[in-house]
């Protein structure tokens, strides 16, 4: 479980790199997606750790705003 959650951290570090380095809008707004799904990820992961079920739910409530966040960005970048 713990090399799982260190792979995660890998990949959530490259994403922020990513992110940083990168000019083009709608790039921008596909990692910040990316993003939230692996955090979310690594949330329920750290659930499964301490062997309790809140986490979960924190998770999946973060997946709908991050899904609703998403869409109103995408719906902005394309009005423009």
């Amino acid at each position: 479980m713990i090399p799982v959650i260190f792979i995660l951290i890998g990949c959530i570090f490259v994403l922020i790199v990513k992110f940083l380095f990168t000019k083009s809008n709608l790039e921008r707004i596909l990692y910040i997606n990316s993003l939230t799904n692996l955090i979310s990820l690594f949330i329920v992961f750290i659930g499964m750790n301490y062997y309790t079920r809140y986490f979960i739910d924190i998770s999946i409530i973060y997946l709908l705003l991050s899904f609703i966040a998403t869409n109103a960005y995408m719906k902005l970048y394309l009005r423009n």
